[in-house]
């Protein structure tokens, strides 16, 4: 009985001694602070909204920009050929759109001079990182092989680039449109090649660097004649990294700090139109993700990815972005291979590129 009386007592004087103390509820005292964090709102745009996952419906619009406004048809003719230094063939050829006969961009082709390549040769699409074009774009070094003495090889030039063939330089038509038209381009320059170049019959594989390598990966995975497929350091999603943040910087009227190549041209193309009411918060959405392959690799081809750790110039991001897309498909003979390089170094990385070259040559048997 003695303890619990002393116990009482005990209570009762801490009672007394907490007399002062007030407690109170934040959120009754401010009742703001308390309530959700409303919408991200950068330049009038709902950026919480812009930058959220993707919906079907939203990749089901991607999927219907990748042929909007694009030719119904390719054909092409060689406007000129001329003998490379180590004896293969090259050919410039002119890519028109069959409806319209309007020119569209140019190609070169490069059917190397082995003797007995057999009658079908495989041709394999060479996607570059720039759009000014020339010869030194082909994969003739002893890394690149078999594909440079048994395929021929077909370089796209991108719209509005230029293109340099026997010395002479010539632009294509059409603004710009890297990560859109670029694919759609390169697929009818291949197409093209096909039927123009002697003996290209064969299976097709595709190989890209940097923005290249994004227009690889949707050439493959809109293609299905295109059997394997290989990318460099290719940019997957223009919802990683510090693109959302160069997203941001666009719409609050400032330059972003890092981006990757061409960004500008989305940003003219989707991020402004949006700011103004041009286009619908929908419209943009499906303008990004239809530039961004990592949601769209059920219909790829088997494909092995390369990035560097050390690349500034398309952050590692984007490779670990595709590598988790490639392993969400089951059935998809995909591999991502990560190494030390910088972006400029793993395209002279000698084992990168002749697994690449490996990789096409079987994967498309």
């Amino acid at each position: 009985m003695l303890s619990r009386l002393a116990l009482l007592a005990v209570l009762i004087l801490a009672l007394a001694a907490c007399d002062d103390v007030v407690i109170t509820d934040p959120c009754v005292e401010n009742p703001a602070s308390c309530q959700p964090p409303g919408p991200e709102i950068i330049g009038g745009v709902n950026v919480s909204v812009l930058l959220s996952p993707p919906s079907l419906s939203d990749l089901e619009r991607a999927r219907a920009l990748w042929t909007e406004g694009a030719p119904s048809g390719y054909v092409a003719n060689v406007a000129e050929e001329t003998d490379g230094s180590d004896g293969a063939r090259l050919y410039l050829l002119e890519v028109r759109d069959a409806g319209a006969d309007s020119l569209v961009t140019f190609a070169i082709a490069r059917r190397p001079g082995t003797i007995g390549l057999p009658p079908a040769v495989p041709v394999v699409l060479v996607a570059p990182a720039d759009d000014v074009i020339g010869t030194d774009d082909f994969l003739t070094r002893a890394a690149d092989e078999p594909l440079s003495s048994q395929w021929i090889q077909v370089v796209a030039v991108p719209r509005g680039g230029r293109v340099t063939f026997d010395g002479t330089t010539r632009q294509a038509p059409g603004p710009p449109s890297p990560y859109l038209f670029d694919a759609a381009d390169a697929i009818g320059a291949l197409t093209s090649a096909q039927n123009a170049v002697p003996g290209a019959r064969g299976r097709a594989a595709a190989v890209g660097f940097g923005r290249g390598g994004t227009a690889a990966l949707f050439a493959s995975i809109r293609e299905p004649s295109i059997r394997a497929v290989s990318s460099l350091a290719a940019p997957s999603d223009l919802f990683v990294g510090d693109l959302p943040d160069a997203i941001r910087a666009i719409l609050g009227g400032r330059s972003p700090s890092s981006a990757i190549p061409a960004f500008g041209t989305i940003a003219s193309d989707v991020l402004l139109p949006l700011q103004r009411g041009d286009i619908t918060m929908e419209e943009a959405r499906a303008g990004l993700f239809a530039r961004s392959p990592a949601y769209f690799l059920d219909t790829i081809a088997p494909t092995v990815a390369f990035h560097g750790q050390e690349d500034g110039v398309v952050e590692v991001a984007h490779g670990r972005r595709l590598e988790t897309a490639l392993r969400g498909i089951p059935a998809l003979a995909g591999s991502y291979v990560e190494t030390t390089d910088s972006h400029r170094s793993l395209f002279e990385n000698f084992g990168v590129r002749n697994e690449a070259a490996t990789h096409l040559d079987q994967a498309s048997r």
